[in-house]
């Protein structure tokens, strides 16, 4: 187990409750209320100073941003998406990284680097990304063209699903269908979140315009129960001075999306900072780690589990605030 007391500043005890505070929603939020200082403090039992304190501290040492991500569930607005993984050497990734920070195609939704094998060993590239079934293999060729030390991984292109809540009543029903229907009051209410995250539902209702306060919170409301989005912080492991990050992803391959999840929150105990829970058929977990000796005991732990897992070492990346939804 990683001590945290001992790592680095940015990555101690604090910081990783309040990474995982960050995530919204959690299990059992069935209203519209994102992270807030205050309830952070509440949720951890820590001083409205302390929490203060340290999210200060993450955001001007970089590693997280000032404002949270946003991950739109596909399977509701119907646009379907792709993971591409490809390999290509350290310079071409920093070239492909600062292009997909700068001026990224317009389909690509997120765009992560990671190591695989021993160190300076090809770079694999991870990117999410909106395309049809017809459109997948022109869209992969656009980007080796684009940049030629890329190459895709043959066969690794994998449909991303979403899972979906049933509706519990005539409005969610509602709601629901109206989120696949494009200028939809709902998908305008999702559009002005993307822009915003940090938008109060006062400022969402100025945003969309035509509708009462009550009405937009009702939508959001009702989009937080069936899982219509996320709100999650970016974290750069290049921020942290004494340590480093690894995602796994683990194939569910038929097992309980819940109770794998359970299950990794208790192999991987306090050593990891978040996950991902709105997809179908993966999950996958961020962890931190000082040493080899760490790092090594937590994939025995792993290991002895018998969960089917890929590891991405020194893993980084980022959305590139294309909207799905566009």
């Amino acid at each position: 187990m990683t001590d945290w007391n001992q790592a680095a500043l940015i990555v101690d005890n604090l910081s990783r409750d309040v990474l995982r505070a960050l995530h919204f929603p959690q299990e059992g939020d069935d209203s519209f209320k994102p992270p807030t200082v205050s309830g952070i403090s509440t949720s951890l039992n820590v001083s409205f100073s302390a929490v203060a304190s340290k999210l200060r501290e993450m955001r001007e040492t970089g590693l997280i941003p000032k404002k949270l991500s946003m991950a739109i569930n596909g399977a509701y607005i119907k646009r379907t998406e792709y993971l591409l993984l490809g390999l290509v050497d350290r310079r071409g990734a920093s070239e492909v990284e600062e292009a997909m920070r700068t001026d990224p195609p317009r389909y690509v939704l997120t765009f992560h680097r990671a190591n695989m094998g021993t160190p300076n060993t090809a770079i694999v590239l991870v990117f999410e990304l909106l395309a049809e079934e017809t459109e997948l293999e022109a869209r992969a060729r656009e980007l080796e063209r684009s940049f030629p030390s890329l190459r895709l991984l043959p066969g690794r292109a994998q449909r991303l699903e979403f899972p979906t809540i049933e509706p519990s009543d005539s409005y969610e029903k509602r709601v629901v269908r109206n989120l696949s229907v494009a200028g939809s009051f709902e998908r305008r209410v999702l559009r002005a979140l993307w822009e915003d995250t940090d938008s109060t539902v006062p400022e969402l209702t100025d945003k969309v315009g035509g509708k009462s306060y009550r009405t937009v919170k009702r939508v959001l409301d009702a989009m937080v129960r069936v899982r219509a989005f996320w709100l999650f912080p970016e974290i750069d492991s290049a921020a942290m001075q004494d340590g480093s990050m690894f995602a796994i992803t683990v194939q569910l391959e038929g097992s309980s999306r819940d109770g794998t999840i359970m299950l990794l929150k208790e192999l991987l105990r306090d050593d990891y900072v978040m996950y991902r829970d709105y997809y179908a058929d993966t999950v996958p977990f961020g962890c931190v780690y000082r040493s080899r000796r760490e790092y090594e005991s937590i994939l025995n732990r792993l290991n002895s589990s018998g969960l089917h897992f890929v590891v991405f070492d020194d893993f980084r990346g980022f959305s590139t605030k294309n909207c799905p939804l566009d």
